[in-house]
């Protein structure tokens, strides 16, 4: 099992974080258009935990801003995808 370092979730712990999230609307779905750069000890949007300066952050500006790690994001994504093509 991987353990994600930032976030302290496995990666199949993370995943169906993600799921149940966007099935009860608490995170929208994104489609790839986010800002990367260096982490401002923002909350994750997914894992509620601080990224750090040395970790990268992807900034998302819409619907509202929000800020995840970059792993958090990945999976966020792909779920979205996953979410779109299963016409949900």
């Amino acid at each position: 099992m991987s353990m994600n370092q930032a976030t302290g979730l496995s990666d199949g712990e993370l995943r169906q974080r993600v799921r149940d999230d966007l099935g009860r609307g608490k995170l929208f779905r994104v489609d790839g258009n986010g800002f990367a750069g260096r982490g401002t000890q923002q909350r994750c949007t997914v894992c509620n935990r601080p990224i750090p300066t040395p970790d990268i952050e992807i900034r998302i500006e819409e619907p509202r801003q929000v800020f995840a790690h970059l792993k958090c994001y990945a999976i966020w994504l792909e779920e979205s995808k996953s979410l779109f093509e299963s016409g949900n």
